[in-house]
């Protein structure tokens, strides 16, 4: 059977025009009365899935978020400015942009009733969704910062200069000049300490400065030194030394990035972190532990010893808990001037021993107490001994601390 000219033309497929998004395929005016046009318009203005507060550490993620975004929108031409032959991105070079000049590329579409001015609105709604509460407060303050004013009609949010305003208000594009950016990356060490040797947030900070001084134009030449010199600060031995190792390696000639270093020190990180071995003490650490333990156990037998149970007379108590013979307050109080040096109590008779220095049964000139230094008792026998062990202990101690530190045997 024939087949008719008009059935051949209806069976020939229409060419498709290549695109990498929808937003992407023409530049032609979005119809928002359509179905499609809807669906574009809340596709495009919806919430990014990360919320900026402004804070610095967290502007990387936020633009790097918002680049998705504009790729799917196609929000690329009202962020592209041109100025003396030199083409800027202001998600890249946001540094390098005043706002002047993203201003002055806004004038150029703004009531032209055109597709960059349906994207710089689409901007600025899913913008303004996408920044925290107390970012709010912060940049709508200066509204006027992004708003263009219209003949006749209401004034125009603009996409690219809100984002701009966002950025201005963050810590970051306010404070952190090139020169302050250069003196943080060069205080690695410093950094490491403040974040409790965490290689991933270390490595987080490093990179969001890095990226913050590309914004401006500039790059760090020393960066890879730097990142050593952090790296070696770090309170888990055997990470520096592992880090002691690549630094041998690049001074021997071993080429090696910035980037792959941080990865690779990220890979020993989280290694060490899940079979839980970070931050673990080293073999002379723990000989040290143990020793310092050994000193804390010996000092703490000594003061058990010493605070054995006592009445409440101040008089030491027996092994039993019992209270000890505690002598008359007579028996041991001397006779003054001329008083007789002889005296009866209970029908006994007692006379002042001065060896003794105390009233005894026996006659002064009948004492066989010797003239010398009286004998320790048991108990003070038992507490010289202690304190001679305990000083040979701390001794014995003291001298293998000393040796460990300067790596004896």
């Amino acid at each position: 059977m024939a087949v008719t000219a008009a059935a051949a033309a209806a069976s020939v497929p229409l060419p498709v025009t290549f695109a990498l998004s929808p937003g992407a395929v023409n530049s032609s005016i979005i119809d928002y009365t359509t179905p499609g046009g809807i669906k574009t318009y809340r596709t495009n203005v919806a919430k990014l899935e990360f919320t900026f507060d402004l804070k610095p550490e967290n502007l990387t993620i936020f633009l790097e978020v918002l680049s998705d975004r504009t790729s799917i929108a196609n929000w690329w031409d009202i962020i592209t400015i041109t100025e003396n032959n030199v083409t800027y991105n202001l998600l890249e070079n946001y540094g390098s942009l005043s706002k002047a000049q993203v201003k002055a590329q806004s004038l150029t579409y703004v009531g032209q009733s055109s597709r960059d001015e349906q994207n710089s609105a689409q901007m600025y709604t899913c913008l303004l969704a996408s920044i925290s509460d107390e970012a709010k407060k912060r940049v709508m303050v200066d509204a006027h910062e992004y708003r263009i004013p219209r003949q006749g009609s209401t004034p125009f949010n603009d996409g690219p200069l809100f984002l701009k305003h966002i950025i201005s208000k963050s810590h970051m594009d306010t404070n952190a000049t090139v020169v302050v950016i250069k003196t943080r990356l060069s205080s690695l060490d410093a950094y490491m300490e403040k974040l409790g040797s965490n290689i991933t947030m270390f490595n987080d900070l490093v990179k969001s400065q890095r990226d913050a001084l590309a914004a401006r134009g500039h790059v760090s030449t020393d960066l890879l030194v730097n990142l050593f010199k952090g790296y070696m600060a770090c309170s888990d031995q055997e990470f520096v030394s592992y880090v002691k190792r690549k630094r041998q390696d690049y001074d021997e000639g071993i080429f090696v990035t910035e980037d792959k270093l941080m990865e690779v020190a990220e890979n020993f990180y989280t290694r060490k972190m899940e079979d839980g071995s970070w931050n673990e003490p080293t073999e002379d650490q723990k000989r040290i532990i143990a020793l310092t333990a050994q000193i804390t156990k010996s000092e703490t037998t000594v003061r058990k010893d010493k605070a054995k149970p006592r009445d409440n007379k101040g008089k030491q108590a027996n092994k039993n808990g019992k209270k000890e013979y505690e002598l008359p307050k007579w028996k041991t109080t001397p006779p003054k001037g001329d008083q007789p040096k002889t005296k009866v109590v209970d029908k006994r008779t007692y006379h002042w021993c001065h060896k003794h220095k105390m009233w005894t049964m026996h006659k002064p000139e009948d004492c066989r107490k010797s003239s010398k230094p009286p004998a320790k008792t048991t108990t003070e026998k038992s507490e010289s001994n202690e304190a001679e062990v305990q000083k040979n202990t701390n001794l014995r101690v003291s001298q293998a601390l000393s040796a460990i530190l300067q790596g004896e045997e």
